[in-house]
């Protein structure tokens, strides 16, 4: 998968990571270190960057998973995106991580991400989009809300270090 756009006058390439890019996503994950450190109780760096590639839900492989980068015109990357098919049911996708570099933070580029997401899903015969958001993240629940998204759950979890309240949101593509 390759998709290129332009967004507020600027040109952008969203394409599949693969392990030949984990320098560049590991660099990445340090300068998100704040998401990492409220989520998981430590720094994003090399292991972080792995799981973006490696990490799966249970019951589920790694063909039902897209990790995606975005590079800007100089090839710089720009923001993470990782999807999950027929998860946690079939037809429906969850946004496991859709992460914008803190310097292209409060642009737009997320919600024009978020655009591109729901096209792949309905091309790929999605119905449904799930996200699970950290109780504390106040910001990032009202990205979701302002996307469409409603919450459907809370939910206990761990991840990493930490234990959260997980509010689940969901909204139909």
């Amino acid at each position: 998968m390759q998709v290129e756009f332009i967004f507020d006058q600027a040109y952008y390439v969203i394409k599949k990571l693969d392990l030949s890019q984990l320098g560049v996503m590991a660099q990445f994950c340090v300068a998100c270190s704040s998401f990492y450190e409220l989520y998981e109780g430590r720094k994003g760096g090399e292991t972080t960057a792995r799981e973006v590639l490696e990490s799966i839900p249970e019951g589920h492989s790694l063909h039902q998973k897209q990790a995606l980068g975005v590079f800007d015109a100089v090839g710089k990357l720009v923001a993470m995106i990782e999807i999950v098919s027929d998860y946690p049911t079939s037809h429906e996708w969850i946004i496991a991580l859709l992460m914008v570099d803190p310097e292209e933070r409060r642009k737009g580029l997320g919600r024009r991400l978020h655009e591109e997401i729901v096209h792949l899903v309905r091309r790929s015969g999605g119905t449904k989009l799930r996200a699970g958001v950290v109780l504390e993240n106040v910001m990032a629940i009202q990205f979701w809300k302002s996307m469409g998204y409603e919450e459907t759950a809370r939910k206990w979890m761990r991840h990493g270090n930490q234990d959260h309240m997980i509010l689940v949101m969901n909204r139909s593509v």
